[in-house]
């Protein structure tokens, strides 16, 4: 395993342990009727707040191994160059004044021409559902999710929302809890191998592979877990931002 994987794997790791837990004081038998009724209805509150800070601990790690590299501008993928240049320059606002204008562009300029230290903000706009996290995921050029997170990873957002604001007016119980549960632990699980191809296959590279911003493929997914898939890749060369390499 990498270095990344490893802090990947540990990131997961305890997340998933705090969710199991939290999904199985239900079932003890040891609380009461309502000391139950409130970790159920707050249950989604926690493990979203655990799927989003995977989301950006895991993107953080990844964007730090990248920096190492010190990639240039003419290197960097675009997608992240142009994701790096917005939340530099352009996340205020509008520059209007041809002074601040030409400015701006000198500042861009000089970042061009040295190697690309790419920002540790990720905009979660704290409501990461599927359309977020691939919004997330093409600003750095990493493997989309696939298509089968999109209604589970919808309802974990809407059900949070919902309790987050103190309304719980979506019905909640032992089964949901459970739904909610795996929900969490299969969309990091697989972000965390998202991650992991994006980093060791060097999808970084400006050289566009069909692959790059496709779901992995179903057969990746599920049946093994993320330590077993990247033991298992221990034999690909790895690139760091410099050759695209196409997904066998």
């Amino acid at each position: 395993m990498t270095p990344l994987e490893v802090e990947l794997e540990k990131e997961l790791n305890w997340r998933v342990k705090e969710i199991t837990t939290i999904r199985g004081i239900p079932l003890t038998g040891r609380l009461q009727n309502y000391q139950n009724e409130i970790i159920i209805k707050n249950s989604s509150i926690a493990f979203y707040s655990l799927w989003e800070g995977f989301v950006v601990k895991g993107l953080r790690k990844y964007i730090c191994e990248i920096n190492k590299q010190n990639i240039d501008s003419k290197t960097l993928h675009p997608c992240v160059l142009t994701h790096n240049i917005d939340i530099k320059y352009l996340k205020e606002k509008p520059h209007t004044d041809f002074d601040d204008k030409i400015l701006l562009i000198r500042d861009i300029y000089d970042y061009l021409n040295k190697p690309i230290n790419v920002g540790m903000d990720i905009p979660t706009s704290s409501n990461v559902n599927f359309k977020r996290i691939n919004i997330i995921l093409k600003r750095l050029n990493i493997p989309l999710m696939h298509g089968n997170h999109q209604t589970p990873l919808n309802h974990l957002v809407r059900v949070r929302d919902d309790a987050a604001h103190g309304e719980f007016s979506i019905p909640t119980n032992l089964d949901t809890v459970q739904e909610l549960s795996f929900t969490a632990i299969n969309a990091m699980t697989d972000l965390a191998i998202n991650i992991s191809d994006a980093y060791n296959l060097s999808i970084l590279s400006k050289m566009k592979s069909p692959a790059m911003q496709q779901p992995l493929p179903k057969s990746r997914r599920r049946d093994r877990t993320f330590v077993e898939i990247v033991t298992d890749r221990h034999s690909l060369p790895v690139y760091y931002g410099v050759q695209s390499v196409q997904r066998s």
